[in-house]
């Protein structure tokens, strides 16, 4: 007798921690690492700012965070709960001054941490993408 109690309080605190798992790992935050490998090293010759526009799976805008930056920041944002992608302009001033777009959408996978790197191959345009 005392070895079926003890089999099935054994299941059920098998049964209790896998329900546990499965909500933590449901809870966990969706955010986004922004690392910066395109901003000039000589912070005086010129600034690089950016807008990281958050989305929901209707395009509607939910969030935005603004980013001072020096090249090789990391700097990660945790995202709003109904974001489901990403956009960036990038305003740039030195000798000139202007906005533009970073040429992709970043899509983020809920309760995960998703990388954004800009470099010198990172496509920019005037248009939204």
């Amino acid at each position: 007798m005392n070895k079926k109690i003890l089999i099935i309080i054994s299941a059920t605190v098998l049964v209790v921690l896998s329900i546990v798992s499965i909500l933590l790992y449901l809870n966990r935050e969706t955010s986004y690492t922004f690392i910066d490998n395109v901003s000039s090293k000589d912070s005086n010759s010129l600034t690089m700012e950016f807008t990281f526009y958050e989305y929901n799976e209707n395009d509607e805008q939910v969030a935005v965070h603004n980013l001072s930056s020096k090249r090789g920041l990391h700097k990660k944002f945790i995202a709003n709960e109904q974001t489901k992608k990403v956009k960036i302009t990038l305003f740039m001033s030195g000798f000139k001054r202007f906005t533009t777009w970073v040429n992709q959408i970043y899509y983020l996978k809920k309760g995960t941490n998703t990388i954004i790197e800009l470099n010198e191959n990172t496509r920019i345009k005037s248009e939204e993408p």
